[in-house]
């Protein structure tokens, strides 16, 4: 469920909370520090660059348009740990209202947390979306190299089904899943029917053929996770 009441677009966190350094382990309650790329207690260099071939991406599960922690938690430990990219993979929430002056700001704010720790973010579908909002942003969204629509210089969105290449690997992206607390929403408030995947996008998921590595939101059958037994989730997944 989105939580769009924790946005609030200040540069002071309300309770940064912790965050642990991976040079000292030690844990540094001075997130502007962190998110700088420096300890405040052994003063090292906690924003290491990666080196490695390719880009280093940190893959983020649901967000929730929880704002603080996104920030304070989440920010700085990409950084921390070198990346230049986050893939987060569904029920992203910063884009829920049905105001687009609103999920404009919003929008703003995100970005401008993301540029000012360097980090690209990367989001899909997952079903707790306002889904017409994020068609209506698409549509007005221009496209980069890979195919992503660019919704702010530092927030692209895949779409619903997408398939790209990051150094030499061929990714996709599948997005939604079907609630199983759909009954406890509002249509049009906090739920959106659109939250599933239509037959014709299943047929391009398919069409994509082999990837190296599939992003979704839902979990596809076989995997091995602990979900709770519901007819419209199996179907989907």
């Amino acid at each position: 469920m989105s939580r769009l009441t924790e946005f609030a677009p200040t540069d002071h966190a309300v309770d940064p909370g912790p965050f642990t350094c991976p040079v000292c382990l030690r844990v540094s309650f001075n997130p502007d520090a962190a998110i700088h790329g420096w300890c405040d207690h052994c003063k090292a260099a906690t924003g290491v660059p990666y080196d490695g071939p390719g880009r280093k991406v940190l893959v983020l599960g649901d967000t929730h348009g929880m704002s603080q922690w996104f920030k304070w938690m989440v920010v700085p430990y990409a950084k921390a740990m070198g990346c230049t990219t986050i893939m987060q993979c569904g029920d992203f929430g910063f884009v829920w209202d049905n105001d687009i002056g609103k999920v404009n700001q919003v929008l703003d704010w995100v970005d401008g947390v993301l540029r000012n720790a360097g980090l690209t973010l990367v989001f899909l579908p997952g079903n707790h979306e306002n889904h017409p909002m994020l068609a209506r942003l698409a549509e007005a969204a221009d496209r980069n190299e890979d195919g992503h629509y660019i919704l702010r210089p530092t927030i692209l969105y895949t779409g619903r089904v997408a398939a790209w290449t990051w150094s030499g690997l061929r990714l996709a992206a599948v997005g939604g899943a079907a609630s199983i607390d759909s009954d406890l929403r509002v249509a049009g408030e906090s739920w959106w029917p659109e939250e599933v995947l239509q037959p014709h996008e299943v047929e391009r998921a398919a069409a994509l053929g082999p990837v190296d590595i599939l992003f979704s939101h839902d979990a596809p059958v076989g995997v091995p996770v602990r979900l709770v037994p519901d007819v419209t989730s199996m179907a989907h997944r």
